[in-house]
């Protein structure tokens, strides 16, 4: 989970530009206004807004949506 670290260390340091290099959607739908990291096969869906980050869930694609 070497990805979902930097992508936490990223946002920690409030660097937009190195969060370019993650697979991050807007989700729509029953999830509007969560986000959506893709790190292979497993989804990580999330907030973030004034410097907090909710998780909702990790789990494998087949399974998260």
């Amino acid at each position: 989970m070497q990805e979902l670290e930097s992508f936490v260390i990223a946002l920690e340091n409030n660097d937009v530009s190195s969060l370019k290099a993650f697979d991050i959607l807007s989700l729509k739908g029953k999830f509007v206004g969560w986000n959506r990291l893709r790190i292979g096969k497993i989804r990580v869906i999330f907030k973030y807004s004034h410097k907090e980050l909710t998780i909702e869930q990790i789990e494998y694609r087949g399974n998260v949506y």
